[in-house]
This record gives structure tokens, sequence and C-alpha cells, in this order.
């Protein structure tokens, strides 16, 4: 049997200057918490301080934690990466994930099930390609095999001679991976460039005030991407032109996962 995976961190760690105000929604009142740029629960370790207020930070909080439990769960548990949530650290170790062999559902506990890194890839953003605005926002599934992978499906075919497959309970929304993106990639622009910096493209979507024009914004780059060192890359692209600030965001890159591209607001 394989050992656990090592806890996984971004290699950049950079704690920037604090705001002073909510980069949401702009108040100033109340108190103001750190901004994770990429979420904690993810192994991010940018922060950005003084920079969300409380009624912003349910709102994001709620999108990172949906994303975090269902798309990514099995394979943040597979990396080690933090957990937040008081009852699911104790139920670390026993906490049980769903699969269906043979037809017949099962409950396997995190270490016998077959993690998988799964997630979604984009078309370039709509603003970029020219394109009007439509509320329409789908992308194609992407995964890569975490290293226990066939080790664990191994042990499954001998252990339930396995005659139709094992199906594994992965769960996830992709307007949910959007909105997190656009949160991103709204954070880490104004963290490089400065509050007011910009006039942002992207709070509706974070805040989710219909319309949510996802795609307008959020996309990828064509092709797939190579693997990288770090956990997460995230820079800043003069690439696009037309005065526009633009994120390109590298969620799990030492994994060879998709390159997002968001299209975060205007230069002012």
């Amino acid at each position: 049997m394989n050992a656990i995976s090592p806890t996984v961190r971004m290699k950049r760690q950079h704690t920037y200057k604090p705001v002073g105000a909510c980069i949401y929604c702009g108040t100033t009142e109340g108190p103001l918490t750190t901004e994770h740029i990429i979420p904690e629960s993810f192994g991010g370790t940018l922060l950005l301080p003084a920079a969300t207020c409380q009624a912003c930070a349910v709102e994001t909080s709620a999108v990172e934690g949906r994303c975090a439990g269902q798309l990514f769960r099995s394979a943040r548990r597979e990396l080690r990466l933090p957990q937040k949530n008081k009852k699911a650290k104790a139920k670390r170790g026993t906490e049980m994930f769903d699969a269906t062999i043979d037809g017949t559902p099962v409950k396997l506990l995190q270490e016998d099930f077959p993690a998988l890194l799964v997630s979604f890839e984009f078309d370039p953003p709509g603003i970029i390609l020219g394109q009007p605005k439509t509320e329409f926002f789908a992308g194609r599934v992407v995964i890569s095999q975490l290293p226990t992978f066939a080790e664990r499906i191994g042990r499954l075919n001998a252990k339930h001679n396995v005659n139709d497959g094992i199906s594994l309970g992965n769960r996830g929304d992709v307007t949910d991976l959007g909105r997190m993106l656009a949160k991103i990639g709204h954070g880490y622009a104004t963290a490089e460039m400065g509050f007011g910096s910009f006039r942002p493209y992207l709070s509706d979507i974070i805040l989710n005030r219909p319309p949510v024009h996802i795609g307008h914004y959020v996309g990828g780059l064509f092709g797939r991407t190579p693997k990288s060192e770090d956990l997460h890359i995230i820079t800043m692209s003069d690439l696009w032109g037309r005065n526009l600030v633009v994120a390109e965001i590298q969620l799990f890159a030492e994994r060879g996962m998709p390159v997002y591209v968001v299209v975060v607001g205007e230069k002012i």
C-alpha cells in the first residue's frame, strides 16, 4: 500500500500590503478580513490583508467550499491539502467516498478510494474572441490520475472480482469553478496592481448577481499544458491587448491541469 502523499503547498508565498476596503463591494465599514487569493483549502499561500467584508466573505467562501468539497474533494484528501472545517478534520482517516462496483453503490474509505483530479477546461473568454455576452457557460471534463489510482483500482478489482466496471462518485459544478476563478483573478489583480487601479468586470460573477456572463470573462487556452514544479501558478498577462487586465491561472500545475484566462477588468 502506498503511503499517504505529503502535504503540498505553493512554493510562492507572499503577504501583500493591506487594502483597507472590501475588494468586492468597496465598503470600508465593519471588520475586514484577510483574503486568501487562491483558497487556503487548495494550499494557496498568497495573502491580501484587510480585503473582504463579512457579507462578501460568506459568498466567496461558499463557492470555494463547494469546489473544495465536491469537484476537488478526493484529490485534496490525497494531496493532504488543508481542512478548515473541524468536523471534516475529525473524520480524517474515516471519511467515506461514493463508488459503484458492478452496478452496486458502495462506500470506500479514503485510503481505498482511487482518487482522481477532475476539473474542466474552457475555450478562451468571449470578450477576447469578440463574441457577444451570453449566460451559457460550459466546459469539457479533464482528468488526471493521482499516483495511487492504479494500485487502488487493482485492489478493488481483485477484492470484488469486478465484471462490469467501477464508477467513482466525483461531483462538481462548472459554474462554481468559473466563479471561483473569477474571485482568484480579481483578488490577484487587486493585490498586484492596487485597489481601484482598474474598472472591474467580475463583481457580479463573484457575488452571484444576475445576469452572470461567466464565459464572457472566464475561459482557457487551447490545447493541453505541461506539468510544472509548483502546485499552482498565477500571473498577470499583457498578451491580450485592448487595455484589458488579464490574469492567467493554473490550478494543480504540477499535474498539468488547464491554464485559465480570466479577464478581470479594464485599465484606468
